[in-house]
């Protein structure tokens, strides 16, 4: 059998170049997921944007973007997006789990905030997030806010899920090792969704899948 090439993914600082490229994702996912009165302000962080602001590209094309931060000791995700027509390609896990591999690795770091709409919640959700308030029509008519912490150990052991290894040998894993285990598979997942090796399945029918499997062991 042909071996298949996965699709380039790297993840690089932001560049003054990058700015139309962001603003084009920005604007895919509008209005959708992003009110249009943010794009001034998402604009204006273009212009002077923070140093740990970043860009995922595949194959050339610069297709998610997004940034982190501290505010007073707690780890923070800001401007998070990827181009609507790769939404479900597992791109927003690649940037999720950078971005969370950065904050994490901070010693006095013990949780991250965010806040996202009603449409991103569940995303984050099975990545382990709790939602904490939720504002109606906090971005604009029906666009809701949804503020959401991801606790340290939240983030560990769902680490377990995502790289699939038995939940007995997670002691024996570095915070380290479970951070590059983490990003490595959410990029293994993004390259077998492009090759059509593998398709998004519900977390509830894996899971149902699972209990099913247990029950007969």
């Amino acid at each position: 059998m042909m071996a298949l090439n996965p699709p380039t993914v790297s993840i690089r600082p932001y560049q003054p170049n990058d700015r139309h490229g962001c603003l084009a994702i920005f604007l895919s996912n509008v209005p959708a997921y992003f009110a249009p009165a943010e794009q001034p302000d998402f604009e204006a962080y273009l212009d002077q944007p923070p140093s740990n602001h970043v860009v995922v590209i595949r194959d050339n094309r610069l297709l998610a973007c997004g940034g982190w931060y501290v505010h007073e000791g707690v780890g923070r995700l800001s401007w998070g997006m990827v181009m609507q027509t790769h939404h479900r390609a597992s791109l927003g896990l690649v940037l999720l789990s950078w971005r969370l591999k950065q904050l994490f690795r901070l010693p006095n770091i013990d949780e991250v905030h965010l806040e996202t709409s009603q449409h991103s919640a569940g995303f984050f959700k099975r990545c382990g997030f709790e939602t904490v308030r939720t504002t109606p029509d906090g971005y604009g008519p029906g666009l809701h806010q949804v503020d959401m912490v991801l606790h340290r150990e939240h983030w560990r052991h769902h680490a377990v899920d995502s790289i699939h290894t038995e939940a007995g040998s997670l002691d024996s894993l570095s915070e380290s090792e479970i951070e590059s285990l983490w990003f490595q598979e959410a990029a293994h997942r993004a390259a077998e969704m492009d090759q059509g090796l593998s398709k998004r399945i519900p977390a509830e029918e894996v899971r149902q899948e699972a209990n099913a499997l247990l029950k007969y062991r």
